[in-house]
């Protein structure tokens, strides 16, 4: 049994009192921690304004190259004084309680900021991100701290629910923001997106397509186009005189178009009484490869390895290459090709099935081919016991070759085979060589499996041991 120590009942009073004041301690040596870091955050808020100022002075200082930038440009500028009116009216609060320091450490502001001094801030930034292009915004809205309201892709400001931010928090969080904002904004100007991608812009009035830059597209591709229109009336599309049915989200409005042939489009756009017109050209896929005219050398019987060049196109596997005048062996993007015969190969592309280009490579008759020694089991061996000379490439046969021993202090002695075959006298030749004799192969003829076209063995030689 475990043993225990009895105490009086004064004793154990103390030592609850003891316990008591222990958690006493514990708890004020929590609460006085210095919880002055909040005054520090306002400080780092300023090292952030003035790289806002830096970025603002870019801003001003850029040159708009046409209505649309212009119009994107100033857009900025007002993003921008919502930005000053949102931290002025952050510290005209601040300095209405004293600039107390208790004010800073609290959460009140952040509390009761909601709707009235987000709202001019929110709405410019909307304005300013439905305009920026939607393949290249990615967690853009994210780091803003905008969050999807609606259906209609109208964001609002949003700080995540639950997080009590200390006041003093507020300026390095604004500043925080703007630096983004601007930053994405001259990106923007100077069509430097995340992505790579440049934007064109055509607008009129009250109308503007937002689109990649690219002014050629491939048969069977979709062609996305969007319209921003500031009145959310839609636009009447149509391109070659072929109106297009649009889908419309509040401001904006989407169109795809698939041409079905190759050649020159227009596009006009009509909203009321203005019109926006954009040029374009389909052109057919090409069958291009990723390896240099020189690497492409195609021979009889011995297969060419290409890589496809796919890399403008969405579907890959739409395409592919046939041919009647060689076997191809395609898997994705890499193409074998092995030529039958000696002569042209036409090879066809097939996009979707249909044929959308051709092209004609040239088979030679190749250079010298690899030939081997074989026993009758068709392992390579030496020549003590070779039974045929054979090509290392199975669409290759030899047909003849030609023996030459070169023995040491006499006369050499050629033989000759007319088929693949060892001939017995060739045997008797090698086993009545004294050591040191050199036998040579030449001359070998080989016929592809096609039974036309002919090639040469590369020479070779051994040495008897």
């Amino acid at each position: 049994m475990a043993e225990y120590t009895a105490i009086s009942q004064k004793q154990f009073w103390t030592f609850r009192k003891l316990s008591f004041l222990y958690l006493v301690f514990i708890i004020f040596y929590a609460f006085s921690g210095d919880s002055n870091y909040v005054t520090k955050i306002p400080k780092s808020g300023q090292t952030l304004n003035e790289l806002n100022q830096r970025l603002l002075l870019q801003l001003n200082d850029y040159q708009p190259s046409g209505a649309e930038d212009r119009h994107y440009k100033n857009l900025v500028l007002e993003v921008a004084e919502a930005f000053d009116s949102t931290r002025s009216h952050f510290e005209a609060m601040h300095a209405k309680t004293g600039f107390d320091l208790a004010w800073l450490k609290s959460i009140t502001y952040f509390k009761n900021l909601k709707k009235k001094q987000w709202t001019g801030l929110q709405d410019r930034l909307n304005e300013w991100i439905q305009l920026y292009p939607a393949q290249a915004r990615g967690d853009l809205a994210a780091q803003l701290h905008l969050a999807a309201g609606d259906s209609n892709g109208i964001y609002v400001l949003n700080l995540g629910e639950g997080n009590d931010f200390p006041n003093g928090a507020f300026p390095l969080l604004l500043g925080e923001m703007e630096s983004r904002f601007l930053l994405e904004s001259m990106r923007y100007l100077k069509q430097e997106l995340r992505t790579g991608a440049l934007v064109n812009q055509i607008s009129v009035r009250n109308l503007q397509l937002l689109q990649v830059l690219k002014n050629a597209y491939y048969l069977g591709e979709s062609i996305p186009f969007r319209f921003y229109s500031r009145d959310s009336i839609a636009p009447t599309v149509q391109i070659n005189g072929m109106t297009l049915q649009g889908l419309g989200q509040g401001i904006f409005f989407d169109y795809d178009f698939e041409p079905s042939a190759a050649g020159e489009y227009t596009l006009q756009a009509q909203c009321g009484e203005e019109t926006l017109t954009h040029t374009f050209s389909v052109v057919k896929p090409k069958l291009r490869f990723l390896e240099s005219k020189q690497e492409i050398a195609a021979y009889v019987g011995l297969p060419l390895d290409l890589t496809l060049d796919l890399s403008e196109y969405s579907k890959p596997e739409d395409f592919k290459v046939t041919s009647t005048d060689a076997q191809i062996i395609q898997s994705g993007n890499s193409l074998r090709i092995i030529a039958q015969e000696e002569g042209r190969i036409n090879l066809r592309l097939l996009y979707q099935g249909k044929v959308a280009d051709l092209r004609t490579l040239v088979a030679l008759r190749p250079p010298h081919l690899r030939v081997q020694l074989r026993d009758i089991t068709g392992d390579t061996v030496n020549i003590s016991n070779a039974h045929c000379l054979e090509a290392e490439s199975s669409s290759w046969q030899v047909i003849q070759f030609q023996i030459t021993a070169y023995r040491p202090g006499a006369e050499p002695i050629t033989m000759k085979s007319n088929t693949r075959f060892f001939r017995n006298e060739m045997h008797r030749l090698y086993q009545t060589s004294p050591p040191h004799t050199t036998f040579v192969f030449r001359n070998i003829r080989l016929i592809n499996m096609n039974g036309k076209t002919e090639g040469l063995g590369n020479p070779f030689f051994y040495v008897k041991s």
